[in-house]
């Protein structure tokens, strides 16, 4: 008797099949990755259906890493380039370029070039990186190159403002700088040595090595947010 009540427990704990994606359908995503858990505890219907539900629900929910790690068990029971190229992309998306980078090796589809150029884009070679998707036919706005950025900021970093297409706060720290030399100059002449001094090393410390800090930062900001567009493109072509 004790079997049958067992027997009877175990099928009324049984989920229904598809109850999970209808909660995932109406946005109860914790919900729906208890019930495709459900699934797989008691092997109810395809394993590898509620893997990809749980990792989609993560994912809806911006629990990238969880997603991480479901979408690896669906790469692991099933291994394909359509899971890889996913998982790249959200490796790509949490800014982890060199994972990204193992996880393709070895993939020469068009989809796999681009995910790397990307990613060797985030580590920092942003010319190749477009190079590399122009020939893939995916278009990238043109950037200064970083050694022509690099030799102009060690004259006036106001320079580079412009050259990356930011006019006032070119044209403002150009004026703070030759304001800054103009100054200790005057004060110069007048011997004033010691106030010259101060704006020689504020202009050293504010204006010169701040500015060349603040080019870098806005250089690396706009190559991330051209190439996450990228990626967003190709995000959108994935069946």
């Amino acid at each position: 008797m004790t079997w049958l009540w067992v027997l009877l427990a175990w099928n009324l704990a049984r989920p229904l099949p598809g109850f999970a994606d209808s909660l995932q359908q109406r946005g109860a995503w914790y919900h729906a990755i208890t019930e495709y858990r459900r699934q797989l505890f008691f092997g109810v219907g395809d394993s590898l259906e509620a893997l990809q539900g749980i990792a989609r629900a993560y994912e809806a929910r911006g629990k990238r890493a969880w997603a991480l790690r479901a979408w690896g068990e669906v790469n692991y029971r099933a291994p394909s380039p359509e899971v890889r190229h996913h998982m790249a992309r959200l490796l790509l998306e949490q800014e982890r370029p060199r994972e990204a980078l193992a996880l393709l090796f070895g993939d020469t589809s068009r989809t796999g070039r681009a995910l790397r150029a990307v990613a060797r884009g985030l580590e920092g070679a942003y010319p190749a990186a477009r190079d590399s998707l122009q020939q893939l036919g995916l278009k990238v706005p043109a950037l200064p190159s970083p050694t022509l950025l690099a030799v102009v900021s060690w004259g006036l970093p106001g320079l580079g403002f412009l050259l990356l297409g930011e006019p006032i706060q070119g044209l403002s720290s150009l004026a703070a700088q030759i304001g800054s030399v103009a100054w200790a100059g005057w004060l110069l002449r007048r011997r004033a040595y010691a106030d010259a001094a101060s704006v020689a090393l504020t202009f050293t410390l504010r204006f010169y090595v701040g500015g060349r800090a603040s080019l870098r930062r806005l250089y690396r900001e706009r190559t991330r947010r051209f190439l996450l567009q990228v990626l967003h493109r190709l995000s959108q072509a994935e069946p």
